[in-house]
């Protein structure tokens, strides 16, 4: 394999859960359009009883027009030994074992199955999420928070400039909600509250909502990403703080930040 197509080895073993999950959702699925059909043809597998999804590629062009899923060739994808092994780590199991098939050598093409019109953003973990704010072109990366006891979301915020804000988000005791902190510039190893406190360039509680404007508070890693993020009275307090200025960022971001894509 060679250039991007390095990652559909792993991206492979993906395709029967992953075109399940998508195409039930009307999303994006990323499938072997040719290579399945060989698959089938030189295992006597049929992909239709794997999955009763997989069952798009013997759908017509006709088919796939009355369904609005449009194909679009991305590459191909070299077999030099014909062996396919294959499998998400993450979901393998005795329901869903690896991919297993041997096909001819040679290349074979992939093409991406999209309905709808949509991107698969929506099945993005939300520690793999990356979101972006129209108004400013601030950016949010999150990131696992590595089995923090008390942590239950981490990021990172990029600004113009080369700005980096650290994001950690916490839940209260008794009312609980996401609470949310923006550092700049902290102090490492050992830090006093003092430090942390003159550290902090924004605090206070993160709300998420979805494609129909349904708000809702910040869920923790693990769970799908929401549609966008509300990171209230965020611009007025970035605008107050040490990082903003001659020598920090100078776009002012918007308290909203929408889903742009996964880092997967």
């Amino acid at each position: 394999m060679s250039g991007w197509l390095e990652h559909l080895g792993f991206g492979l073993g993906r395709a029967a859960r992953g075109l399940q999950r998508v195409f039930r959702r009307g999303l994006v699925g990323l499938g072997l359009s040719t290579a399945i059909p060989s698959l089938a043809i030189a295992a006597q597998w049929d992909p239709a009883k794997a999955s009763s999804n997989l069952g798009i590629f013997a759908l017509s062009e006709t088919q796939l027009a009355e369904r609005k899923i449009a194909i679009t060739p991305i590459g191909d994808l070299e077999l030099p030994t014909g062996e396919i092994i294959a499998c998400d780590p993450l979901v393998t199991s005795d329901d869903w074992p690896a991919l297993s098939r041997k096909v001819k050598p040679g290349h074979y093409p992939v093409s991406l199955f999209e309905a709808q019109g949509r991107v698969a953003d929506a099945a993005c973990p939300l520690e793999l999420a990356v979101y972006g704010d129209a108004e400013s072109e601030a950016g949010i990366d999150f990131r696992p928070t590595m089995d923090s006891a008390t942590v239950t979301n981490s990021f990172k915020m990029l600004l113009d400039k080369g700005v980096v804000l650290d994001g950690i988000v916490m839940w209260t005791d008794g009312v609980a909600r996401p609470h949310g902190s923006l550092m700049y510039k902290c102090p490492t190893g050992d830090v006093t509250g003092d430090e942390l406190a003159a550290c902090t360039v924004w605090e206070g509680v993160v709300y998420s909502a979805d494609d129909k404007g349904n708000i809702a508070l910040l869920p923790a890693e693990g769970a799908e990403a929401p549609k966008s993020l509300i990171f209230p009275d965020l611009g007025a307090s970035l605008q107050m703080s040490a990082a903003y200025g001659p020598d920090g960022f100078s776009k002012v971001p918007w308290d909203v930040f929408l889903l742009k894509g996964c880092q997967e």
